[in-house]
């Protein structure tokens, strides 16, 4: 095997190491802080926006959680309710790869962070953000057109 093939191998298995253990610390911080009652993904979002961080005021926040890119997706990339599909082909596109979203969204939904309203007889569901719905509906200017 040639020595810069073998020296990228290795580095790269070093790299996935170190992403393995930050991603072990960070879940650990998390558990804290979700028994400490913190919504670790709200909190993030809030400090990023408070701090005018780039990643959520000017751009598709790819560094940041799912749920932030789920929530950029539909305030920022669609801008009104729209379908599972239509939000999963918008994310694979920003990210760049084949990833699943849906069930960060269903996530969002159960916490109350994503509103969604199922239309017409085909049971067609939309989401959007709670404050697109009027309780019944969403709002006009955020309503999709079916």
């Amino acid at each position: 095997m040639d020595d810069t093939i073998r020296t990228l191998i290795l580095k790269h298995k070093e790299f996935m190491d170190l992403a393995e253990v930050n991603i072990k610390h960070a879940n650990s911080i998390k558990e804290v802080l979700q028994i400490l009652g913190h919504d670790i993904d709200r909190s993030i979002e809030s400090i990023s926006n408070s701090l005018g961080s780039p990643n959520l005021s000017s751009g598709f926040p790819l560094n940041d959680t799912k749920r932030a890119q789920a929530l950029w997706i539909l305030r920022d990339g669609i801008g009104k309710a729209a379908k599972m599909p239509d939000i999963q082909d918008l994310y694979v596109k920003l990210i760049g790869r084949e990833d699943d979203i849906q069930m960060t969204v269903r996530t969002l939904k159960k916490k109350g962070r994503i509103a969604n309203h199922t239309y017409g007889t085909n049971k067609d569901t939309y989401w959007g953000l709670p404050e697109w719905h009027d309780g019944t509906d969403f709002k006009e200017e955020y309503r999709p057109e079916i």
